[in-house]
């Protein structure tokens, strides 16, 4: 069973241990651009969902942590965006941090935050009106001019009392926050994760709440974003033909562009979230790696391979831990997952064409699908035979999948003619008795999917 994992393991001791992406030299200078900063900051560090993002900054936090010059928050904003009021959210993730240095700091900061949240000025406003909210509901027919006119002159009296109370409350607000600070003398770091995934309202709302209650000296925001997306949510809030990345940069300071992993670096960074350890993946991996290369996979590619992936691999029986293949059968599979996957993706008009048995000429067909480029080195093994094992299997799937009839086909041999260990029978592998290869059953079987982050 593939299982994606949530989280890298990060160890309060060595942070960036884990970090096979090498960012910890990107971690330190940006910390040095903090270190520099006078007065408030928000910084977004901008990269493309899937990319890392989360890992890095926690990772960052956590080596921030081992120092007394910082506190630092990390509030998830995505699994907060149920809350009406993204203020109600930001002060429950202050308050570990706060209890543990100072109990007093996160009652009075929770005391004067309270008037305001959003929830609170609404409420006020309808029992001053005895219910009386919605304006266009009011029958004014019942009312004199007089009459009326003393109602609207309440409502002005009490939206100005508001007012003058939501600017106290403020000013207590910052006061709080100002007296935490200078008392423990550090910087205040609040990282802000997976906001351009939240609803566009929160989104915009979080900003704002930083922008007007937040601009104090030493109160450091992060905020991990793909700023093409979040510039959506601003699209979404005020219209196209609004300058989504003006706005946004009325709340951010500086973005910092996260450089993309190296491509090996982020496959074996995704393998290991998901977890693949069998003895066919071995082999697996071993052809899968070439063809990423031969078909120059880009990292939303990845992403896409790495979500088919987790729906494909549970449903085989191959991949399982515990399993008595002959090692040629294991090698035979992984070349004909790796490579239909592949072509599902980079080709997929071949790769339909090969489902329909579209082909005449097998060595036309071969040379479209890449194959005379594959050039791997398989060190403990004999690379002759490996090759061989490769084209055979290609070519007989090929053969097989254009018949349409169910048959009885051989073993294919490579190596010694006499040997068992390397007869492989492709149709009792894939094939049912209906005549339908089970492998192609299984990837079409996935796009009965939608897959909304990778496309």
């Amino acid at each position: 069973m593939i299982v994606r994992s949530e989280y890298v393991e990060i160890p309060s001791e060595e942070p960036f241990k884990n970090d096979i992406l090498g960012r910890e030299s990107i971690a330190d200078n940006l910390t040095k651009i903090i270190d520099n900063i006078q007065g408030n900051f928000v910084l977004a560090i901008d990269s493309s969902w899937g990319t890392g993002k989360t890992t890095f900054i926690k990772m960052w936090k956590a080596k921030l942590d081992k120092s007394d010059k910082y506190k630092t928050i990390y509030f998830n904003a995505w699994e907060n965006d149920d809350f009406d009021d993204p203020l109600l959210a930001i002060i429950g993730g202050m308050e570990g941090i706060l209890n543990e240095n100072d109990g007093k700091a996160i009652d009075k900061i929770k005391k004067f935050g309270k008037p305001l949240f959003k929830k609170v000025l609404p409420t006020a406003l309808r029992l001053a009106t005895n219910g009386i909210i919605d304006l266009d509901k009011v029958d004014l027919g019942k009312f004199n001019e007089v009459e009326i006119t003393n109602f609207v002159g309440k409502l002005g009296e009490l939206e100005y009392q508001q007012f003058i109370e939501c600017k106290q409350a403020k000013e207590n607000f910052k006061n709080a926050l100002e007296e935490f600070q200078k008392k423990n003398d550090t910087k205040i770091i609040f990282f802000i994760d997976e906001l351009d995934r939240c609803r566009p309202v929160f989104a915009i709302e979080t900003l704002e709440k930083i922008k007007h209650l937040f601009d104090i000296n030493d109160y450091i925001f992060v905020l991990a974003l793909d700023k093409k997306q979040l510039s959506c949510s601003v699209s979404t809030m005020y219209g196209t033909d609004m300058d989504s990345l003006g706005y946004l940069r009325r709340f951010i300071d500086l973005v910092y562009s996260l450089p993309l992993p190296d491509k090996n670096k982020y496959v074996t960074m995704l393998k290991d979230n998901y977890g693949f350890e069998s003895r066919a993946a071995k082999w697996f991996w071993l052809f899968l790696n070439e063809f990423i290369e031969i078909y120059d996979f880009s990292l939303r590619d990845l992403d896409k391979l790495f979500y088919y992936l987790s729906l494909l691999l549970p449903t085989t029986q191959f991949f399982e831990k515990q399993q008595s293949y002959k090692e040629v059968y294991l090698m035979a599979i992984g070349v004909l997952y790796s490579l239909l996957i592949t072509l599902k993706i980079k080709d997929p008009q071949l790769y339909s064409r090969i489902l329909m048995g579209d082909y005449d000429n097998r060595d036309v067909i071969l040379n479209e699908m890449k194959v005379s480029k594959i050039d791997i080195d398989f060190y403990e093994y004999d690379n002759e035979l490996i090759k061989q094992i490769f084209k055979q299997t290609i070519s007989q799937f090929l053969t097989r999948n254009k018949m349409k009839t169910v048959d009885n086909a051989r073993d294919f041999v490579v190596g010694q003619p006499d040997s068992d260990a390397y007869s492989f029978n492709l149709s009792r592998a894939f094939w049912d008795n209906n005549n339908e290869c089970s492998l192609i059953k299984k990837l079409e079987f996935i796009d009965d999917f939608n897959m909304l982050g990778a496309n």
